[in-house]
């Protein structure tokens, strides 16, 4: 057994390309699949967000501030909400965020999202959720 084991052990180093492919690629593509997929893990997705607030109140301003110091240069804001899903659909942003008034006239807020930009729409809708709770006067 033990000549056995060397005789494949010795096989095993002399075989150098083998061996890289046995001890080294393995970890090599587990911290590409770790840095490709963490970020969306952590929380640290780079979306591109458009905003339109419709609402135009004090309320609503905090929450465009608040977007606004969370994504910095990511954020834009458009003048009305056809350009924001114009904006969404053609690929320009990754998600967008419409606030209007419903029929009581409290703030509704909206994420907009593209097919394929799942990611980007929860992840911004995660962002929106304390704003959003806010809004409605819950803590």
């Amino acid at each position: 057994m033990m000549a056995v084991a060397g005789a494949w052990a010795r096989g095993f180093w002399r075989d150098r390309s083998g061996m890289a492919l046995t001890l080294v690629l393995p970890p090599l593509v587990y911290l590409l699949f770790a840095a490709v997929f963490g970020a969306g893990a952590r929380g640290d997705i780079d979306a591109s967000v458009v905003l339109h607030d419709a609402a135009r109140t004090p309320a609503t301003a905090a929450v465009g501030e608040a977007l606004s110091r969370d994504l910095g240069p990511r954020l834009r804001r458009l003048d009305d909400s056809q350009a924001v899903e114009r904006a969404v659909i053609d690929g320009r942003a990754d998600a967008g965020v419409l606030i209007a008034r419903d029929e009581a006239g409290a703030p509704q807020v909206t994420v907009v999202s593209a097919a394929g930009r799942d990611v980007a729409a929860a992840a911004l809708q995660a962002r929106l959720v304390p704003a959003a709770a806010a809004l409605a006067g819950r803590p």
